[in-house]
C-alpha cells in the first residue's frame, strides 16, 4: 500500500490489464514490445491528454506474481520490476492468482448428438487460474492518492473500475483525470473525457534499452519479449 503521493501528476497502471494488450500487439503486428518503458510511456501519455506538458509523474504499477507458472516465469517478472523501481516507479503487488473452475458445458452444443452427452460429462469443467484484486487495489489507491494530485492519468481497459472512476470524478471536480485504453481494451463505458487509446505504435516507440540498469544489475531483455 502507498500512502503518499510524491508529484502533483499520479498514474495509475493496471499492469496485466496492459500486459495482455501488449501480448494482443505482438499477435498482431508481430511487435515485440514487453520490454516496455513504462515511465516514459506514461509521460507521453500525460502530454497527450493534458497538453502542452505535465509535471514528472508518480507511477503506481500494479500486478501480482504469477506463482502457479514455472519459477522462471516469475524471476522474469521481478528482474523487470527491478527495472521499473529503479526508475522510481512504485510496483504494487497486491494481486493474487486464484483457482476458478470454468464451466464448459456451451462449448459442446454444437458437437455431434451422440458425443455430447459424453463430453459434458467427462469435462464438466475445467480448472483455470484467474487474478483478483489488482483493479481493488487501484480503485483503492485512486481513491486515497488522488485528492492530493493535480493530474491524474489510469492506464486500463478493465470496465468494473468505471464505479469508482466516476465517483472520484464526482468527489473531486478540480483534479484532471485522464484515462489510457491500451490496444484493444477500448471498452465502450469507458469512453469519457480526456481519454485516448495506446497504439501499438506508442508502444514501439517506448522500449527500454537491452540491457536495462537495475538497483542492484543490468538486466537483460527475455529473448522471446
Amino acid at each position: 500500500m502507498i500512502t503518499d503521493c510524491k508529484r502533483e501528476s499520479l498514474v495509475l497502471i493496471d499492469g496485466f490489464n496492459l500486459y495482455h494488450s501488449l501480448l494482443e500487439i505482438e499477435a498482431d503486428k508481430g511487435y515485440k514490445v514487453r520490454w516496455l518503458d513504462i515511465r516514459k510511456l506514461s509521460e507521453m501519455l500525460l502530454n497527450r491528454i493534458f497538453p502542452p506538458k505535465c509535471p514528472y509523474p508518480h507511477i503506481l504499477f500494479f500486478t501480482a506474481y504469477a506463482t502457479h507458472k514455472p519459477d522462471d516465469h516469475v524471476e522474469r517478472q521481478k528482474a523487470y520490476h527491478q527495472v521499473l523501481k529503479r526508475m522510481g516507479i512504485s510496483v504494487v503487488v497486491d494481486g493474487v492468482w486464484t483457482k476458478k473452475d470454468i464451466p464448459m458445458a456451451h462449448h459442446f452444443k454444437t458437437s455431434p448428438w451422440f458425443l455430447r452427452k459424453f463430453l459434458m460429462r467427462k469435462f464438466k469443467t475445467v480448472q483455470t487460474h484467474v487474478e483478483k484484486g489488482t483493479d481493488v487495489s487501484l480503485a483503492a489507491h485512486l481513491m486515497l492518492l488522488g485528492p492530493k494530485a493535480k493530474w491524474i492519468c489510469v492506464i486500463s481497459g478493465d470496465g468494473d473500475l468505471m464505479p469508482a472512476i466516476n465517483l472520484f470524478r464526482t468527489a473531486n471536480p478540480t483534479v484532471k483525470f485522464g484515462l489510457a485504453r491500451p490496444y484493444k481494451r477500448e471498452t465502450r463505458k469507458m469512453n469519457i473525457d480526456n481519454c485516448t487509446n495506446i497504439s501499438p505504435e506508442d508502444c514501439l516507440a517506448c522500449l527500454l534499452p537491452n540491457p536495462a540498469p537495475s538497483k542492484k544489475r543490468d538486466v537483460s531483455k527475455p529473448s522471446h519479449w
